[in-house]
């Protein structure tokens, strides 16, 4: 008798066990899911961060440019005279 009790006892600890290993699957599986969303939320985040910068840096090389442009324009001016631009002698 006390035998068939101590099988019936591992039996009932070894299905418990089972069980808990489930559960405990399970959990891992929504915690992955939950850094998954924040991985590509933070990825999203990276990619738009991207774009701001190129676009600040697309504005700075107008500027850069249109200065550029503008400083050659001046000195070319200033060392030729003004007949190079309007087409006249003056």
């Amino acid at each position: 008798m006390r035998k068939a009790e101590k099988r019936k006892k591992k039996k009932k600890k070894k299905k418990k066990k089972k069980k808990k290993k489930k559960k405990k699957k399970k959990k891992k599986k929504k915690k992955k899911k939950k850094k998954d969303e924040e991985e590509e939320e933070e990825e999203k985040k990276k990619k738009e961060r991207k774009k701001e910068r190129n676009e600040r840096k697309e504005k700075r090389d107008i500027i850069d440019t249109d200065i550029r442009v503008t400083s050659v324009f001046l000195s070319t001016i200033q060392t030729n005279g003004a007949d190079e631009f309007t087409g006249r002698d003056i």
